[in-house]
């Protein structure tokens, strides 16, 4: 295969990948028992869980998403009683997030699942080399730089004459 050819299908390949993961972390599923919920929602209960009495900023930054994606993952996990918002009790301008108890259960069963499918990730990924494995990462941290660039470049208009 040439170099070109190998570089186009390496390019439709990452699409293909991208496609496939977007569509992972954007389908509910139940990933804890009696509880539809996004992997998106789950990251943010681990946020939570893991640092309790984390405030949205804090979560958003953590989660590397906007205040207003955060706020709006906060809203359903609000109505789904897994989360709730209370002022923090030194600073009353300060609200933080903290897990109810069906949230605690969630954010605990769903470790549980994470590390299985992390699990079963490793062990998908035995046969690679050290060498393939740092190559494969250099990829995936191109791929992140190259698009983020291309989302804070403007695209030049092109003209029809």
């Amino acid at each position: 295969m040439t170099r070109d050819k190998l570089l186009r299908r390496i390019l439709t390949e990452t699409r293909s990948a991208t496609l496939a993961y977007y569509a992972y972390m954007h389908t509910d599923r139940e990933y804890v028992a009696n509880l539809n919920l996004h992997l998106r929602e789950l990251h943010f209960l681990i946020a939570v869980g893991e640092s309790e009495g984390t405030s949205m900023t804090e979560i958003a930054k953590h989660l590397e998403v906007s205040q207003g994606a955060a706020t709006q993952i906060a809203s359903r996990l609000l109505k789904k009683d897994l989360i709730v918002k209370v002022k923090e009790v030194a600073d009353k301008r300060r609200t933080v997030i903290t897990l109810t108890a069906q949230g605690e259960r969630a954010y605990r069963e769903y470790l549980r699942v994470d590390e299985s499918r992390r699990a079963e990730v490793v062990s998908r990924m035995q046969e690679f080399s050290m060498q393939e494995l740092e190559a494969i990462l250099k990829h995936a941290t191109l791929v992140k730089e190259i698009c983020t660039e291309f989302l804070s470049k403007e695209i030049p208009a092109i003209s029809g004459t």
